[in-house]
């Protein structure tokens, strides 16, 4: 009787460590499975990063081209604005000499007779 229960002992000891192992073999494949899925979102995660960081670039030298232009712009804004008030003042100046050589022209002479 005493080797009968100790043959079901040892079997149910034997089951249980197999059945254990094969939890293990589960645990084992579910984790491989997890960590694969890990490296393969961390890869995206890299690649999609990549791919933002050259949009950025990207857009960031258009936007330093953009200024560029607009500080081209405003420098002949600047200059052009420059050029029209030395314009304005040469036709002041034009403007006073004509009245003045008409006012001339207009004036009687003084007839001392």
């Amino acid at each position: 009787m005493a080797l009968i229960l100790f043959n079901y002992i040892s079997y149910q000891k034997e089951k249980e460590l197999s059945d254990a192992k094969i939890d293990v073999r589960i645990a084992q494949r579910e984790a491989k499975t997890a960590e694969d899925q890990v490296r393969a979102l961390q890869e995206e995660k890299q690649k999609w990063g990549e791919k933002l960081q050259a949009e950025i670039n990207a857009h960031t030298e258009h936007l330093q081209g953009e200024r560029d232009k607009v500080d081209q712009l405003n420098q002949q804004v600047v200059s052009l604005s420059s050029e029209l008030q030395d314009m304005k003042q040469k036709e002041e100046v034009a403007r006073k000499q004509v009245d003045v050589s008409s006012a001339c022209k207009r004036a009687p002479i003084p007839y001392n007779s």
